[in-house]
């Protein structure tokens, strides 16, 4: 079941992309299949993402051309980072707003709110909190990165 399409637009600030992040499944990261646009050494295509939660477990599966990869975590921006650490051996990135080099989530996200939702940190820090998006709407292939450059974009905010 692949869930319903609708359409809304939020402002990104942020020195990586200016580009805007385009939310197009507004139910926040509930399990499912989702339908995510990936990008592989032979150009980007569409795969299935399988979202499940095992009581506060979550797992994600990426089925790609016959191949799945797997990520499991405490939360879902955990087991999304978990499955991404393989994609990222296989030069596979998908795009998504938890794979943005800029997404991060705190502690209050990841347990309160499940890592269903990341924070779109900026550079220049500012005193205001962080925008939000929804860890699983689609966001650009050319705004997304791998595990490596998102914690480096994330150590550099913090310095």
């Amino acid at each position: 079941m692949l869930l319903p399409r609708t359409s809304c637009r939020l402002p990104l600030r942020a020195d990586y992309s200016r580009d805007d992040v385009q939310v197009t499944n507004v139910i926040e990261g509930d399990p499912g299949l989702y339908e995510v646009m990936v990008r592989t050494p032979d150009g980007d295509r569409s795969a299935r993402l399988d979202v499940r939660r095992h009581g506060r477990a979550w797992s994600v599966k990426l089925d790609l051309d016959g191949s799945t990869w797997e990520g499991e975590g405490t939360s879902l921006f955990a087991a999304l980072r978990d499955l991404r650490v393989a994609l990222d051996d296989v030069h596979v990135t998908i795009g998504i707003n938890g794979a943005r080099p800029n997404a991060a989530v705190s502690g209050m996200l990841a347990d309160m709110g499940e890592g269903r939702q990341v924070y779109l940190l900026t550079i220049p820090r500012t005193a205001a909190r962080p925008e939000t998006a929804p860890t699983l709407a689609p966001a650009p292939l050319d705004a997304v990165a791998g595990v490596v450059a998102q914690d480096a974009f994330k150590e550099r905010w913090f310095t």
